[in-house]
C-alpha cells in the first residue's frame, strides 16, 4: 500500500481518541465540574474500561483550554456531519 494509504487508519484512530476524551470533558462539565482535570478524564474513561496515559490527555487540555463548551460541541457537530 502507498504511504498515505497508511496514514488514513492512523489519523482516523487518534481522531476517534480526541472524540472520546471530549466526550468525557463534556459529560463532566454538565455533571458540574465546570473544569476537568487531567484525572478526572483519567477516571471516568477507567470507569468505561478505557486505560489512557498522561500524555495524550494533557495534549488534549491543552488543545481546549480556553476555549467554549459551545467551540466544542460545534466541533463534535462537524466531526459528524455527514456528505459534505
Amino acid at each position: 500500500p502507498k504511504y498515505t494509504d497508511l496514514r488514513r487508519p492512523v489519523a482516523q484512530a487518534h481522531e476517534e481518541i480526541r472524540m472520546k476524551y471530549t466526550s468525557i470533558y463534556l459529560l463532566l462539565q454538565l455533571g458540574g465540574n465546570a473544569e476537568p482535570t487531567k484525572d478526572d478524564i483519567k477516571a471516568a474513561l477507567e470507569k468505561v474500561g478505557i486505560e489512557t496515559e498522561d500524555e495524550p490527555v494533557d495534549r488534549f487540555l491543552a488543545g481546549v483550554a480556553g476555549k467554549d463548551v459551545n467551540e466544542l460541541v460545534e466541533y463534535g457537530r462537524s466531526k459528524m456531519s455527514v456528505g459534505g
